[in-house]
């Protein structure tokens, strides 16, 4: 692959480059869901289940507050 450098920019010239992808696959590729998403589930369920736990322990243990 050859590259060339104007400044800051890198062109390619190989055509099979998946820099040169065509326009319908880097659209599918923008398309698909951030990581950041599944950290927010992956939180708040953990929130949830840690929240269940001291639920439960406190009322086995009777310390509820009432």
């Amino acid at each position: 692959m050859i590259e060339r450098r104007l400044s800051n920019q890198k062109k390619s010239k190989d055509s099979k480059s998946p820099d040169r992808a065509p326009h319908d696959v880097t659209a599918v590729a923008l398309a698909e869901p951030r990581k950041g998403k599944k950290a927010w589930l992956f939180g708040a369920y953990t929130f949830l289940f840690v929240w269940g736990v001291a639920y439960l322990v406190l009322f086995f243990t009777n310390r509820l507050p009432i």
